[in-house]
């Protein structure tokens, strides 16, 4: 998989501590680069700069057309989205195949280092200050982003119809927060649902991959201590009324392509061992049923 336009990567040096390098139109020659928030001297197809406390930066293409970020000579480790070996099955690090001193710690993650693709977006108001939470899946691997950093994750069989995972934020004075998320398979409508309470408190998507941002959807104002009355994450109760007016026929669809009326996209699902795998959302049957016909020849079922 190709590199974005845009590539951030966070990495730690012993003297300095946490720093950060951005990179702005990352394959062209004409790119800007930015050290600490800071836009550095980039003449055209510049590749190595004096990073923090006379380090050296280096961008490197490979191969298979990923950038990577060298520090003094070492690779800034990348997430790595697949599954893990066991026992590091949800552990954010998987580093045993990387020799002690042969690359550089990347103290967090963002979606772009491991090639991530966030179908929904929660956002809420938490000290005056707007906040989201991502949530990707690929290859029965869940990731939770919290203001585009990877948090957590949760690796699932496809056997789990029903996923809950909690974790906490931090917050401005110091403290945390509780966060749960429930991701649930539809086995009738082919459809997986969503939904995420920060503190106990309901959070509305407000973006999905299909259609972006929803408008209407408001954000809570999120307050430390336990809610009067706590609800928690609950699946959105106006799923069956939706369905009674959908303008979709279900049984018109392509083959792999299933209809969310509530948000009005399109999911992408395949067979795999008797499961469906999760392909994407679209914005239209045919974009679905092109992945779709991407995914089934990969397999050559």
């Amino acid at each position: 998989m190709a590199d974005t336009s845009s590539r951030l990567w966070y990495f730690l040096l012993p003297d300095t501590g946490t720093h950060e390098f951005k990179v702005e139109d990352l394959c062209s020659n004409e790119r800007l680069c930015y050290i600490d928030g800071n836009l550095v001297d980039c003449p055209s197809g510049t590749t190595c700069f004096t990073g923090p406390g006379a380090s050296l930066l280096e961008l490197r293409q490979t191969k298979d057309k990923r950038w990577h970020l060298l520090v003094n000579g070492l690779r800034v480790e990348d997430y790595n989205p697949g599954k893990h070996l066991k026992g590091d099955e949800n552990s954010m690090r998987e580093l045993r195949s990387m020799p002690e001193g042969s690359y550089t710690i990347a103290p967090k993650f963002t979606a772009e280092s491991g090639g991530l693709k966030v179908v929904r977006r929660f956002r809420f108001i938490l000290s005056d200050i707007f906040h989201e939470i991502g949530v990707a899946h690929k290859d029965w691997v869940w990731h939770f982003l919290y203001d585009d950093v990877v948090v957590d994750r949760l690796s699932h069989t496809m056997w789990e119809d029903r996923c809950t995972r909690s974790f906490t934020i931090p917050t401005a004075d110091g403290g945390k927060l509780p966060v749960e998320v429930r991701m649930e398979w539809n086995e009738g409508k082919r459809l997986w649902y969503y939904a995420l309470a920060v503190n106990h408190i309901p959070v509305p998507t407000y973006w999905n991959m299909a259609h972006g941002y929803d408008s209407t959807a408001i954000p809570p104002e999120i307050a430390d201590g336990v809610p009067d009355s706590p609800s928690g994450a609950a699946m959105p109760a106006e799923e069956d009324e939706q369905d009674a007016h959908c303008p979709v026929d279900q049984e018109s669809l392509p083959q792999g392509v299933s209809y969310d009326a509530a948000l009005k996209i399109y999911q992408a699902n395949i067979m795999v061992k008797g499961r469906f795998l999760f392909l994407g959302e679209f914005t239209t049957a045919e974009e679905a049923h092109e992945r779709w016909q991407e995914e089934h020849a990969k397999l050559g079922t």
